[in-house]
């Protein structure tokens, strides 16, 4: 019967992953894997819910007008991330994320970054004490799909990395370059190598790596090299960038700024015929 049937919604990530493979359905599950505690967030409840950092939260924003609100113990000058994702992970959520004191005060109050409408924002205590991060749809909306990931960790160095490759075509006995742009954040200083995972047979990746005082800094090329016999062949693949701290795809924003995919298409065709 129909109600006897499982409903289970299955988001996209672009961070490191386990892969289950299912039976009856020619697509895999996708689990994230994150460094840190994990909360779900209570169904039904009115009450703030206190979190230690850093941890990520699953939480829902169940019915239209509903906040769900985060209480943390800062120190005087101590800081932290927040990251708010839903549209990146395929959900509906325009989410705004509002910090406050114990009293309510907004502190901080932020509802798109980078021209998405996800959102990050950094926070530093003025003095020791409780602070609340608040989520919220940012037209009031509400329902079962308008899940998110809430993630709040102490500032440290990191990186983003992103290329406007959505798709890459490459002659056997040719090589291609791939442009990937580096988003260096609070002061980070790292080698950051990057590499390719699920390339055919035939196709060598020569690794790329950014370092923070060179001109690779902001920007690396990575080469992709088809064998002379090297197969046909159309098929995702995906860009690693690694700095032994944080492993993380690079991210391809899409022409609508709520989106991003972490696949480009990878196309090998047949070697030039030579000229008779």
């Amino acid at each position: 019967a129909e109600s006897d049937r499982e409903h289970v919604i299955l988001p996209r990530s672009g961070s490191s992953e386990t892969v289950f493979a299912i039976s009856d359905t020619s697509q895999p599950l996708r689990i994230p894997v994150v460094p840190r505690p994990v909360v779900v967030e209570p169904e039904a409840h009115d009450e703030t819910i206190p979190v230690d950092l850093p941890v990520t939260i699953t939480g829902r924003i169940e019915t239209a007008g509903n906040r769900d609100c985060y209480e943390i113990q800062l120190r005087a000058k101590e800081s932290m991330i927040a990251r708010l994702e839903s549209r990146e992970l395929g959900f509906p959520l325009d989410g705004v994320l509002e910090i406050e004191d114990p009293e309510g005060k907004s502190l901080k109050r932020v509802d798109d970054t980078n021209s998405t409408r996800d959102v990050e924002v950094d926070f530093t205590a003025t003095e020791d004490g409780v602070v609340r991060v608040c989520v919220e749809d940012l037209h009031g909306n509400g329902g079962d799909d308008f899940v998110y990931r809430l993630t709040l960790t102490p500032t440290t160095p990191s990186f983003k990395t992103t290329t406007s490759e959505h798709q890459v075509i490459v002659k056997a006995g040719a090589s291609v370059e791939i442009p990937v742009q580096i988003t260096r954040q609070h002061n980070h200083q790292d080698v950051i190598r990057l590499m390719a995972d699920g390339l055919p047979a035939g196709i060598q990746v020569d690794e790329a790596t950014s370092e923070a005082d060179k001109d690779s800094a902001k920007e690396v090329k990575l080469k992709l090299t088809a064998s002379e016999d090297a197969a046909p062949y159309s098929g995702p693949i995906r860009l690693v960038a690694n700095d032994n701290k944080q492993r993380s795809y690079v991210a391809i924003p899409l022409s609508l700024a709520s989106e991003r995919q972490y696949e480009i298409w990878l196309t090998v065709t047949p070697p030039e015929k030579a000229p008779e």
